[in-house]
């Protein structure tokens, strides 16, 4: 062999290698950013997920009919967990006797709804909702403006309520 012919073939190996250096380098930043796309994709749908949780549980807390109070106050418990769960259903019989008592229609409407904090497993969601309250008492009903702060954990694979607190 050639002194100039094994120059070649080391030039075309060096090229060779070159190319397939820069191939596998592009390769790699491919499946990182596929990897981000992927995890950013995951985390909306967290989010979305926590947020339509938030707005169906902040709905059920603020919407009980003294006519099927026994199906409003379900509603509530199946978006609840831990202390929100446990508090709700210590309060339940007063509730349903107090709602059947005066006869009380309250009906809540979500305005908006956003995620304050959220992590792999827990959630912060402020709801607006504004509503109306009947009873016996009242001759039309009532406007009410809530602003609720609701907790939320991941349990297998649902977003439940843990705490709910009335904010300014």
């Amino acid at each position: 062999m050639t002194l100039a012919r094994l120059g070649e073939r080391l030039r075309f190996g060096w090229r060779t290698a070159s190319l397939l250096a820069v191939a596998l380098a592009l390769a790699v930043a491919l499946v990182l950013v596929l990897l981000e796309v992927r995890a950013l994709s995951a985390d909306e749908e967290d989010r979305d997920a926590a947020l339509a949780a938030a707005r169906s549980q902040a709905r059920a807390f603020t919407t009980i009919d003294y006519r099927e109070v026994d199906d409003s106050l379900d509603r509530v418990l199946a978006g609840a967990t831990g202390e929100f769960a446990e508090q709700f259903e210590e309060s339940r019989d007063d509730i349903a006797i107090g709602a059947r008592q005066n006869q009380s229609v309250s009906r809540g409407d979500i305005v908006s709804a956003g995620v304050v904090s959220l992590t792999d497993d827990r959630a912060q969601v402020i709801v607006v909702v504004d509503g109306e309250v009947s009873n016996i008492s009242t001759e039309e009903p009532q406007p009410r403006f809530y602003r609720l702060q609701l907790e939320l954990v991941r349990e297998s694979d649902r977003w439940l309520t843990s705490q709910l607190e009335f904010v300014g």
